[in-house]
């Protein structure tokens, strides 16, 4: 599917001047602990009227260790416009609209996630960066190629945690059991009522498994997963969004 996703961009490339408009695709300094998974969020600014796209994107392979990518906000957009097929230290990706609609994407908004586990030791650092070096960042804006502007971020290995989290200080979770068999209860405590709060569930490689979207009243809530809801035994990622609210956790299906 990559192979013919490159044919199709080079294709459509070929003839295109280039244009002066210059599209940015960055990501932020993110920090975390080893063995945690992380999620690395790409980000767009200047991503007006764009029908395709290509980038290479590298870390450090002692410092994080690829687990898969989610949370696609580009249409048509999914886990088979990414290779190679096991990545170590880099990922590329080509997409398209499939109806070469342009697609305009707020400044600062998220197009897609990396998720990652962290391996190296305390203080230890890696780069973040769209480096070009086995396809080069471009974008076709309206028919025009153009460079992709990019911003090298940094990843720092902390302490010790079993989450990313971005949290109120009020905000209580728990997820009980964990390893389960059967099924597993998300408890939580809001001070103030959530709307449009988020639940995603990833398998190991990427694909988005169980997504819900619900509004909560304040106090005590809880999410229930089923076995059957994500398949094999293994580790998953648990992505909680809501107002003020990010953190994500490990799932751990045994005995199924």
């Amino acid at each position: 599917m990559i192979k013919d996703l490159l044919l199709y961009f080079a294709l459509l490339l070929w003839f295109v001047v280039p244009s002066q408009a210059q599209p940015t695709i960055f990501t932020e300094d993110v920090s975390g602990s080893k063995d945690q998974i992380v999620e690395v969020l790409i980000k767009v600014e200047d991503f007006n009227d764009v029908v395709a796209l290509q980038f290479t994107f590298e870390w450090d392979s002692l410092v994080l260790e690829y687990v898969g990518v989610g949370e696609f906000s580009l249409v048509d957009l999914d886990s088979v416009n990414f290779g190679p097929a096991a990545p170590v230290n880099y990922l590329i990706s080509t997409w398209y609209e499939n109806q070469l609609s342009p697609v305009t994407v707020p400044n600062s908004d998220s197009i897609f996630s990396i998720f990652f586990k962290v391996i190296g030791e305390p203080s230890a650092t890696s780069k973040l960066w769209f480096s070009g070096s086995v396809l080069p960042n471009l974008a076709s804006i309206n028919g025009q190629q153009a460079d992709f502007f990019t911003k090298m971020a940094e990843f720092r290995v902390l302490e010790t945690s079993n989450s990313t989290t971005t949290l109120p200080a009020n905000f209580d979770l728990n997820i009980s059991p964990n390893p389960f068999d059967a099924s597993t209860q998300i408890k939580f405590f809001l001070e103030n009522s959530q709307e449009d709060f988020t639940a995603s569930i990833y398998s190991m490689e990427g694909k988005l498994l169980y997504h819900q979207v619900n509004d909560f009243a304040a106090g005590e809530n809880s999410i229930e997963i089923e076995a059957n809801q994500l398949g094999a035994n293994g580790m998953y990622i648990l992505h909680l969004n809501g107002q003020q609210i990010f953190t994500t956790h490990k799932l751990i299906l045994e005995n199924h």
